[in-house]
């Protein structure tokens, strides 16, 4: 379109000068202003082209910038999932390293990090702390005579006795061993521990575990001691001495 002003310019002053159009300042200046109007056209579309360009490039940087946006908003989430899953499987796994896996109780690493741990909260504050070891009186011939699976239904069944009757989050129960429990009773005098385990005891006695057209009842020994008044005494002896008692019930009758 800008060349067509210069080319009517130059017809224009052509045929001026051939005398067919009149000679005037337009005439004469045909072709210089059709040049002036090319040249004002052609910046006209040049600066329309660079604004043109601009946008696109303004568009375009917008779009990789948010782009970039949503790209690294997808890595964020993904990451954070990634990340709580991996919490959530750590939590698992340290849960299954201090649980037992046939009664759900906490094991015997459990049970010896936490009585550390309440042997010097008592030894700080002076309360008291009681220890109790339990232990199923003849267990041995149940897995020899019935099978082990069979024997395990019995163990399952104490441990949820045993669970059933703790009274706080605070207190701990554990399979120590075999068919040998634990119980930490933190705050809890030798009159408090004995209640607990005698309830324990009792509710033992009047259960049955049936497994395979077996039906057994089984019987519960058990023995406390107790840590007063910032007395210093290690967890080893803590359990030495529950441990002690525990095999005087056995000694004296069982099931007691």
């Amino acid at each position: 379109m800008a060349w067509s002003f210069v080319l009517a310019g130059g017809t224009i002053l052509a045929l001026s000068k051939g005398g067919v159009l009149p000679s005037n300042f337009f005439t004469d200046h045909a072709a210089q202003l059709g040049s002036i109007i090319e040249v004002v056209l052609l910046s006209f579309a040049l600066a329309q082209r660079i604004n043109v360009e601009r946008q696109l490039r303004y568009q375009a940087q917008s779009e990789t910038l948010e782009t970039a946006r949503r790209l690294n908003r997808e890595l964020e989430d993904r990451v954070r999932e990634r990340t709580q899953e991996l919490e959530d499987l750590n939590e698992k796994l340290n849960e299954l390293s201090v649980t037992d896996g046939l009664t759900g109780l906490r094991n015997r690493r459990f049970l010896d990090q936490q009585l550390r741990q309440e042997v010097e909260w008592a030894r700080r504050t002076g309360r008291s702390l009681a220890v109790a070891m339990m232990d199923i009186d003849h267990f041995k011939p149940v897995n020899d005579t019935y099978g082990h699976q069979t024997g395990d239904e019995c163990l399952k069944m104490v441990g949820e006795i045993i669970h059933a009757n703790l009274r706080s989050p605070q207190d701990t129960a554990a399979r120590y061993g075999g068919e040998e429990f634990a119980m930490i009773l933190p705050e809890t005098d030798e009159n408090g521990a004995v209640n607990v385990l005698e309830r324990i005891r009792q509710q033992v006695a009047d259960a049955s575990v049936s497994y395979d057209g077996v039906t057994l009842r089984m019987t519960l020994s058990g023995g406390v001691t107790v840590q007063r008044d910032a007395e210093a005494i290690t967890p080893e002896q803590l359990l030495a001495e529950a441990d002690e008692a525990l095999y005087r019930a056995k000694s004296e009758g069982r099931d007691r």
